[in-house]
C-alpha cells in the first residue's frame, strides 16, 4: 500500500501542491489520477479503491491500512484549500472540509470506475463536469447556503 502511494500517488499530489491555484491544483491531481488509472500495461484503476471490494479473506489488517489511507485522502485536498484560503484566492468563510470531500469523492469514484472499464473519454467528460462545480461550490461556501430545500 505504502509503495503504491509513494509511486503511483506522488504525480496526482505533486499536480495538487504544485499548482498556482487550488482549482487548477485539483483539476490537474484529477487528470494526472486518471492517467494513471488508464495507464496501458498495467491493471486499470486505483489499487487502493478496488481493494476495498476486492480485499481476501484473512487479510482484516491491510484491508484496515487500506481504509485509513483512503479516508485520508480528503486531508491532502483540505490542506490546499486551507492554502487558497491563506493566499486570498478563496474567502475565509469557505468550507474547505465540504469542498474537500467532494473533490476526493469524485477521485476515489475515477478510480472505481476506471478498474470497472469505463473509457477514459467518459471519466475525462466526469472530471469536466466536476470542475463545472466549483464555482458553485465555492459560492455556497461564501454564501453559507446548501442550496438544499
Amino acid at each position: 500500500v505504502d509503495l503504491y502511494v509513494s509511486t503511483e500517488a506522488r504525480q496526482s499530489c505533486s499536480a495538487l501542491v504544485s499548482a498556482a491555484t487550488a482549482r487548477t491544483g485539483i483539476e490537474a491531481m484529477l487528470r494526472s489520477a486518471l492517467e494513471g488509472f488508464c495507464k496501458p500495461g498495467v491493471a486499470k484503476g486505483c489499487m487502493l479503491i478496488s481493494s476495498a471490494a476486492k480485499c481476501a479473506r484473512g487479510n482484516e489488517e491491510v484491508e484496515a491500512y487500506a481504509r485509513s489511507v483512503r479516508l485520508r485522502s480528503p486531508e491532502a485536498l483540505k490542506h490546499r484549500l486551507k492554502r487558497a484560503v491563506e493566499e486570498g484566492e478563496l474567502p475565509p468563510s469557505t468550507d474547505t472540509g465540504k469542498i474537500a470531500s467532494f473533490y476526493s469523492t469524485v477521485a476515489q469514484g475515477l478510480g472505481l470506475r476506471s478498474g470497472d472499464g469505463v473509457s477514459k473519454t467518459d471519466m475525462m467528460a466526469v472530471i469536466d463536469s466536476a470542475m463545472a462545480a466549483w464555482d458553485v461550490l465555492s459560492k455556497t461556501s461564501r454564501t453559507g447556503r446548501s442550496g438544499r430545500r
